[in-house]
C-alpha cells in the first residue's frame, strides 16, 4: 500500500518497524542527494547518518496530524543532519590539509639544518598528533599563533599555552644534553 507520511510515521510509533523501512525509502532521493556531496568514498557512511536521521526524527516527532509539518520535519532534520556532518568534514579536510603541509616535503638546506631538522623531528615524537603539528608549524614553517590556531581550529590563546609548554619542555631536553 502505499501510506502518506503522516500514516507511516503513526504506523511506526505503534510498533511496526515496516513502516519505517518504508519511510526512509521514502526519504531515500533527498538521502541520495545530499550524500552525493561527500563524493564516493564516504557516501555510504553518509547515507546511513542521514538515515538515521529519519529513524531519529520518526522516534522524536510528537503532532503527527498535518502532512506538510511531518513532511518539513523530517527534510529539515536530514538537511540539519547534512549540515552537520559537511562542517565536520570541512574541518577535518582542514587539519588535514595543514598535516600533509607539516608532515610534508620540507626544503631543507642539508649541510646547515638537517641536525635541527632531526632533532625536532625526534622531540616531536613525544607529543600528540595536534601538539606536533604546532611544534612544526612554529619551528619549521614559521606560522604566526594566529595562523596556527585558525588552520588548526583551536583559540589564539590554546596555541599560545601550548608554545609555552612546549618550548619549557625543549630548553629542558636541549640543555641536559648540551650538559652531557
Amino acid at each position: 500500500m502505499n501510506y502518506t507520511t503522516t500514516e507511516k510515521l503513526q504506523q511506526y510509533q505503534r510498533g511496526n518497524e515496516d513502516a519505517l523501512v518504508e519511510l526512509i525509502e521514502l526519504y531515500s532521493p533527498i538521502i541520495n542527494k545530499y550524500a552525493r556531496y561527500f563524493g564516493r568514498e564516504m557516501y555510504e557512511d553518509v547515507q546511513q547518518e542521514l538515515r538515521i536521521a529519519v529513524i531519529e526524527a520518526a522516534k522524536s516527532i510528537k503532532y503527527i496530524e498535518q502532512e506538510g509539518k511531518c513532511v518539513n520535519y523530517i527534510v529539515r532534520t536530514i538537511k540539519h543532519r547534512f549540515v552537520t556532518l559537511y562542517k565536520k568534514q570541512y574541518k577535518y579536510n582542514e587539519r588535514e590539509e595543514l598535516t600533509d603541509e607539516v608532515d610534508g616535503s620540507l626544503q631543507v638546506d642539508f649541510y646547515k639544518d638537517v641536525e635541527i631538522y632531526i632533532d625536532i623531528q625526534q622531540f616531536c615524537k613525544q607529543f600528540n598528533g595536534r601538539q606536533q603539528a604546532i611544534i612544526k608549524g612554529i619551528m619549521m614553517y614559521g606560522y604566526g599563533d594566529t595562523e596556527l590556531a585558525q588552520n588548526l581550529g583551536v583559540t589564539r590563546q590554546y596555541i599560545n599555552r601550548v608554545k609555552k609548554k612546549l618550548l619549557a619542555k625543549m630548553q629542558q631536553v636541549f640543555f641536559w644534553a648540551l650538559l652531557k
